[in-house]
């Protein structure tokens, strides 16, 4: 059984990311990162931001860039290919 989410909660992105959180749509920066910052203004919702040795995608909010682009849009911007998908 689902547990919907309360209603004050419900905005765009909670709403797509509650109903598909378990399709592991997310990506993942990972060591090989160079702190370029190429792939932060590239996410259409926000999930990339600065971490202390490199940038890091909260997977809770990544949504694989559906409804936004064709391809993960951090994904082809990154210089050493070092996001992955989950």
């Amino acid at each position: 059984m689902l547990n919907y989410p309360n209603q004050s909660e419900i905005t765009y992105f909670n709403f797509f990311n509650y109903y598909n959180r378990e399709k592991n749509m997310a990506h993942r920066i990972t060591d090989e990162c160079t702190y370029c910052g190429a792939c932060e203004p590239e996410c259409p919702v926000y999930a990339i931001s600065a971490g202390e040795s490199s940038y890091v995608i909260e997977e809770s909010i990544c949504v694989d860039c559906v409804g936004y682009h064709d391809n993960a849009a951090c994904v082809e911007v990154c210089p050493v290919e070092c996001i992955i998908k989950l």
